[in-house]
């Protein structure tokens, strides 16, 4: 008897101190005051938590209806509270980031309900926007308390990024130098505050002492009239000090911005200058061999020329250099390796990739390995650099183990142009990803120790939301220790509680009503032993869980516990397909060619088992075999392959000719395949030489200007390329203005414009005036006017002056967004028009020039809302501008070459016009 009290006494003990040593936060432990960024609605903006565990937060959270759980796994419709301590207090969104062009409104603030469940580290909130969803947020907290990790729930959990937040009131430098350029935001803020403060005083006074100053004119008092008014001036005074104080601010916010903006444009600037000076340099070359009649030299100086256009289209469209030298011909290996990380952890295996489970790719954990510099250390260039690098290189490869529509997403967690990420979400949402990686892991851990059944289960439904934005890998990984844990605790447990045998009935009844775990086994066996004979259709069907008669109808716990069972079966059934499908000899063939036509039809048959699991040691190993024995016919046989290469004069013959030759992962694993490529791509880039040469044809330029094929068409009046060029510079025109189609500016602009302005009919009218646009009229247009500049002497008798002047207001305001005064300015601009164009001048007017559509494909390549197909449509645009102020300058005003052109030109305007 005394032994059992004894024993039951150390057990009392035991649980006692087991549950002093738990890592649980209470309610006293935790700051009350929490802050950090948070990107809403394109605007990075403050996000301020404050907490309040009184009794008035009890009483909130008491009168708050009992929300039932839905169906959903556990999504509910609303928070469910009540397993915690009750926590209020309210969360304030302000704006983050004060300069010249943000004004500074009032606060967001909204009061919160939630609860702080202890053992869990968990902290669950949820607070109610005007006109929207309420909005809920899980936050894990750190194991030092200093931390927050909030992670949304409900149908945003899928598609927000989760916010990492500090104790205290102020943010951490990192975050300060990203949102105020290394000042100091909290100093800056609070300036602002108190000349409002201040401003707001006085306006308040002044309207004081205007009322006492009617009063004092009612009753004829003017010696208090004019003491009144002396005040005012006094006040007004003080006020004019404020604003000027204000406004000397402005300016030099505006100041450092434009200089800032000055520079990264001079940087640009100077790269081009040093490409187009090449560029010179080599269009002289050229001349000077083709004067020598050195055709080879003058093709080797057309592909450097080729080569130097594309550089100079890539600065342009703002390719960093670095990033562009690290790249080659395509995705910068780094990034393939990174991009590689989401499929390695299982991100690609996933039914629907959600965005939160994207951006694991940016925890500091990951990022950092290939990547020198994190998000927050990096320049806008070198970011912009890689949404350049991602969103226009890397997605156009179909090699890549990530989908071109989640790549050009990931590309957006580099740009400060708010689209479906943005770079501070994105940085800061991966550091709270590895935060919760971390906080499960300790929470976990603790609640191991304290062997407590409730605490493990409670944790596997509060935390949804935080543990399903981690990896796949990790989820599953969390599950099964879950599940591990679970299970020894119920063994331990002596004692059965009345709801614990509820729930073990209501979990029996779900067990009928579903597939015996053992039917699903059985299943599986079946197909393993079926996998035996070698057959590759067997074997894949038979490691794909998804086409189980009954995969849909087991629960996700069940499902990876199936996915777990095949992959220890993984690898015996790999070597017994191999031992069955082993490699073609790697000796005995007649020719090289023989040796290659074998390894490729044994690749051909098991390419799908390569394709799926290449990341398995028995597939990698046996296929990389395959690859080294590749390697020496490859090398005997290229010098016949590029042969063949030089004399081939058919891109899809040349194509062809080494789709033949090579399987696709020589790429990666064989040096040979370099070499071939290279010739390849040296033939393709003569084949495009002479068929630009044909397309360019006879005329006033030649092969090697600007602009030759559109110019030279025009003058032979050739309607066929005329025709074609123009469909593309459509196409790149629909593009351009579909964003402005597609935003809702025009269904806003409706509204002011009367009852007879519809949307939809003013979007078809502009759909309309693209459709058959054509070039010409540009160049028509260009031509016109730059007659008095570069064709004076044949502007013909009585030329026509006309004058057009522009006017726009220059308006100054406070960093409270008042306006402090206006400036109206205009230009007037000259134009000396030829007689016989004056008709044609007063419908198209002056028309645009090189640098305009240059500036234009600039900036819609450079934010993303244009193809590559569709900038390079624009800069033929330019080129075209280029070309034929070539030829006003080449030429004299009355030669047969200009007069040619003229006639075409003018012809084809007034036919359209």
């Amino acid at each position: 008897m005394l032994n059992k009290l004894l024993i039951v006494s150390l057990c009392i003990v035991g649980v006692f101190f087991c549950q002093l040593s738990r890592a649980e936060t209470s309610p006293s432990e935790i700051s009350k005051n929490w802050t950090g960024l948070v990107v809403e609605q394109g605007q990075v903006k403050r996000f301020t938590l404050q907490l309040d565990a009184s009794a008035t937060a009890s009483a909130v959270n008491r009168a708050q209806p009992a929300m039932r759980r839905g169906p959903g796994n556990g999504h509910d419709q609303a928070m469910q509270l009540g397993s915690g301590e009750p926590i209020g207090g309210q969360i304030m969104l302000d704006v983050a980031k004060i300069d010249a062009f943000n004004t500074l409104p009032a606060p967001a603030i909204y009061p919160l309900t939630g609860e702080l469940i202890a053992e869990l580290n968990l902290l669950k909130i949820q607070y109610q926007p005007p006109r929207q969803p309420a909005v809920m947020l899980f936050g894990a907290i750190s194991e030092n308390k200093d931390e927050i990790y909030l992670f949304f729930g409900g149908p945003q959990s899928s598609q927000k990024a989760p916010i990492l937040l500090v104790a205290g009131s102020t943010l951490p430098d990192y975050m300060q130098r990203a949102v105020g350029a290394g000042e100091d935001v909290e100093e800056v803020r609070l300036q602002a505050i108190e000349a409002k403060a201040k401003t707001d005083l006085i306006n308040q006074q002044v309207e004081s002492l205007r009322i006492q100053g009617q009063q004092a004119r009612a009753e004829g008092n003017s010696e208090l009239v004019a003491e009144l008014r002396q005040k005012v001036n006094d006040l007004f005074s003080e006020s004019a000090q404020v604003n000027a104080e204000q406004n000397r601010l402005r300016q030099e916010a505006m100041a450092a911005q434009q200089k800032a903006q000055l520079e990264k444009q001079q940087r640009k600037q100077a790269r081009l200058n040093q490409i187009n000076a090449k560029m010179q340099d080599v269009q002289t070359q050229i001349a000077q061999q083709r004067q020598a009649s050195n055709q080879e030299e003058v093709n080797s100086l057309t592909q450097q020329m080729q080569l130097l256009r594309t550089q100079q289209q890539d600065v342009a469209s703002g390719r960093h250099p670095e990033l562009q030298q690290k790249a080659g011909s395509g995705c910068i290996p780094s990034l393939v390796s990174w991009l590689d990380e989401f499929n390695q952890n299982r991100g690609a295996s996933a039914q629907s990739v959600q965005i939160i489970q994207l951006i694991n790719l940016f925890r500091p954990s990951v990022f950092n390995r290939y990547f020198e510099q994190n998000l927050f250390e990096m320049d806008d260039e070198l970011r912009e650099g890689y949404v350049y690098e991602l969103g226009r290189v890397c997605s156009q490869q179909n090699n890549l183990s990530v989908k071109r529509s989640h790549i050009n997403v990931v590309s957006s967690g580099f740009s400060e142009i708010p689209r479906v990420l943005h770079y501070m979400s994105a940085a800061i949402g991966g550091m709270a990803l590895d935060g919760a990686a971390a906080w499960q892991a300790y929470t976990m851990e603790e609640l191991a120790k304290a062997n407590e059944s409730a605490a493990l289960s409670e944790f596997e439904i509060q935390t949804m939301y935080v543990r399903n934005a981690l990896w796949p890998e990790e989820q599953a990984q969390a599950d099964s220790r879950l599940v591990e844990q679970t299970e020894q605790t119920q063994r331990e447990t002596k004692v059965v509680t009345q709801k614990e045998t509820a729930q073990a009935k209501t979990k029996l009844v779900e067990h009928k009503e579903k597939p015996r775990k053992k039917d699903v086994y059985a299943e599986i066996d079946a197909r393993i032993n079926h996998a035996q004979n070698g057959e590759l259709k067997a074997l894949m069907s038979a490691v794909e869980p998804r086409t189980l008669s009954s995969w849909n109808a087991i629960n996700i716990r069940a499902q990876d516990e199936v996915r777990g069972y095949i992959n220890s079966k993984l690898h015996g059934l790999l070597t017994n397909y191999f031992s069955i499908h082993t490699l073609p000899a790697d000796t005995g063939y007649a020719t090289p060619e023989d040796a290659l036509l074998a390894s490729r039809k044994w690749f051909e048959q098991h390419q799908d088992l390569y394709v799926a699991y290449r990341n398995q040691p028995a597939v990698s190993k046996t296929f990389n075999q395959l690859f080294k024995a590749r390697e020496p016919y490859l090398k005997q046989a290229s010098q016949n392959v590029i042969d063949k290469i030089k004399t081939t004069n058919s891109v899809d013959e040349l194509n062809e000719l080494t789709k033949a030759f090579f399987i696709r992962p020589d790429k990666q694993h064989s040096s040979t395949w370099k070499v071939v490529n290279d010739a390849k791509q040296h033939r393709l880039t003569e084949l495009e030489i002479i068929a630009h040469r044909k397309r360019v044809g006879d005329g006033p330029l030649s092969a090697d200007d600007t602009g030759a094929v559109y110019i030279n068409a025009l003058y032979r009046n050739d309607t066929q390329i005329i025709t074609e060029e123009d469909k593309k510079f459509e196409r790149a025109m629909v593009e351009a203005t579909a964003w402005l189609l597609n935003s809702g500016v025009i269904e806003l602009t409706s509204l002011f414009m009367g009852r007879q302005s519809d949307p939809q009919t003013i979007k078809q009218e502009m759909r309309d005036s693209l459709k058959g646009i054509s070039m010409s009229t540009a160049i028509t247009g260009f031509f016109i006017v730059s007659y008095e500049h570069l064709a004076a002497k044949c502007l013909g008798p009585n030329p026509v002056d006309f004058t057009r002047t522009e006017v726009w207001d220059d308006i100054t305001r406070t960093v409270m967004g008042e306006e402090v005064y206006r400036n109206t300015y205009t230009k007037t601009y000259h134009y000396t028009i030829a007689r016989r164009h004056a008709d044609i001048f007063k419908q198209l007017g002056e028309g645009t020039n090189a640098n305009n559509v240059d500036a234009l494909a600039n900036i819609y390549g450079a934010s993303g809302m244009i193809s590559a197909d569709a900038q390079k449509s624009l800069f033929t645009m330019s080129d075209n501008l280029r070309g034929l102020a070539t030829v006003m300058q080449r030429y004299t005003c009355d030669s047969e070459e200009m007069k040619t052109l003229e006639n075409t030109l003018i012809g084809m305007t007034r036919a359209r016009l």
